[in-house]
């Protein structure tokens, strides 16, 4: 059951493996009476189908998991995804307001780290199911990170990447800011944007206004994440929050370095990554990047995949689904 107006990816991929998706209009906050309508039409004419309600957007825990209830099902599950409320302190008040009411009608609690399941839910119990990823899907690759160097002219640049929705959070803006210090130390440099979302008009001014037009690509959404991760020489995240970051995980797979903010949970590295404060100075980031993407140069050791340390760790995706599974058999 999803919330939007258009059919997602994913929408497609869970009907082809011969399952349902039901669509209701988009959420908003002005319209809270219509979505617990929504809610209530949907489990009045489903709750026979199912025996688990498995919702992973908290803050609307106290319109759909009452309306749950009231129809019988009797395992209802909150998924904690991040260490924040909000991005902004008002949504930020708000959601906090929301989740408090929300309580009594939660059965059974998920975090996808420790630290997004201790924020959200203190004290009391939770699983941790970590965001986990096919690994062979992200193996490394030689031949494919020539190739993509070589179709996007970067043979002999430095590639500095990062992956995410353009939103405050993913703090892009700082990193146009990390990586035009970034060409002060490495002139051969490029950044690869791979992404989009209600930030990128302004992403694109700041590079306008840095100069840096013809060294930044910004790739919007794309289906070979995969293959970008090959051609990076270092991935770069300062974001301002994270509950786990999949794309750390999918970067990792293919022996991708990565550079962290340290808001961003330790439980993502696999590598012996950097992570830095958000209050050091860009310069430090800079540097910092540069010696994360000549890692394998300065050890001699060619670039692997990471796929085994991943599974070691909870992020390889045939064993976490097979947790999920046994989770929800205990519960039906």
């Amino acid at each position: 059951l999803i919330f939007g107006e258009q059919e997602e990816t994913f929408d497609k991929e869970v009907k082809k493996l011969g399952s349902r998706v039901y669509t209701y209009p988009a959420l908003s906050g002005r319209q809270m009476r219509q979505t617990k309508k929504y809610f209530e039409q949907f489990f009045s004419e489903h709750h026979r189908e199912y025996d688990i309600v498995h919702l992973h957007a908290p803050y609307i825990a106290f319109l759909c998991l009452p309306v749950a209830a009231k129809y019988g099902i009797s395992h209802r599950i909150v998924h904690s995804h991040a260490t924040v409320y909000a991005e902004s302190k008002g949504k930020a008040v708000r959601n906090r307001m929301l989740w408090s009411i929300s309580q009594k009608y939660i059965t059974d609690r998920i975090g996808c780290s420790q630290a997004a399941g201790a924020f959200l839910f203190g004290k009391k119990d939770y699983t941790v199911l970590k965001n986990a990823i096919c690994c062979d899907e992200y193996a490394y690759n030689e031949t494919a990170r020539n190739e993509i160097r070589t179709q996007y002219q970067a043979e002999d640049k430095l590639v500095i990447g990062n992956v995410g929705r353009f939103s405050q959070q993913k703090n892009q803006m700082y990193l146009v800011d990390i990586f035009s210090e970034i060409r002060k130390i490495h002139k051969d440099s490029v950044l690869w944007l791979v992404g989009d979302g209600e930030l990128r008009p302004q992403i694109e001014e700041k590079i306008k206004q840095l100069g840096l037009i013809n060294s930044v690509k910004i790739f919007g959404m794309v289906d070979n994440t995969g293959e970008l991760y090959q051609a990076m020489d270092v991935m770069v995240m300062p974001s301002l929050f994270e509950g786990l970051p999949m794309t750390g995980v999918e970067a990792q797979a293919c022996g991708l370095p990565c550079v962290f903010s340290d808001t961003i949970t330790r439980e993502v590295d696999v590598m012996g990554n950097s992570f830095l404060s958000l209050e050091e100075s860009k310069t430090e980031w800079a540097k910092t990047a540069v010696r994360a993407a000549g890692r394998y140069k300065e050890s001699g050791k060619a670039r692997r995949s990471f796929g085994k340390e991943l599974a070691e760790h909870g992020f390889d995706i045939r064993v976490e689904a097979e947790r999920l599974e046994e989770m929800y058999e205990e519960m039906k």
